[in-house]
């Protein structure tokens, strides 16, 4: 398959994720308010409700992360701009680009910046930071 025709079902591929996540986002948020909604219940209830609204709220923040990616990559595809690494731009090898589509730098580049920001660490406990 060509690399074009691989990129247009990546396309195609962040489309439907977004497609997902809007709607996993808005129900989310639609559970969140009915939890808080409810009020009832004893202190281990609400300690409980606390610690789930956390997990839900850490879900929800993700969640919003990975859609503002794919909406940044799906603008990078009508400017012309998807599957070039931002930093050195050579073409992002179709394996990147299939494992994680929204990505914006070749496995070198990344590699790079986390050595410039891990200073000290064997390349863990940074940001991974796939979409800028």
């Amino acid at each position: 398959m060509a690399r074009n025709e691989t990129i247009e079902k990546l396309k195609q591929t962040l489309r439907l994720r977004r497609e997902a996540l809007a709607r996993s986002i808005k129900g989310d948020m639609r559970l969140l308010r009915e939890l808080h909604g409810d009020g009832s219940g004893d202190v281990l209830d609400v300690a409980a409700d606390s610690a789930q609204d956390e997990i839900n709220s850490r879900l929800l923040e993700v969640e919003s992360d990975e859609l503002s990616a794919i909406d940044a990559a799906l603008e990078r595809f009508r400017d012309g701009s998807y599957g070039v690494c931002q930093d050195c731009g050579k073409p992002i090898p179709l394996k990147r680009l299939q494992a994680v589509p929204y990505v914006v730098d070749c496995i070198d580049c990344r590699r790079a910046a986390e050595k410039r920001s891990e200073p000290g660490a064997a390349g863990w406990g940074g940001t991974v930071g796939y979409y800028g």
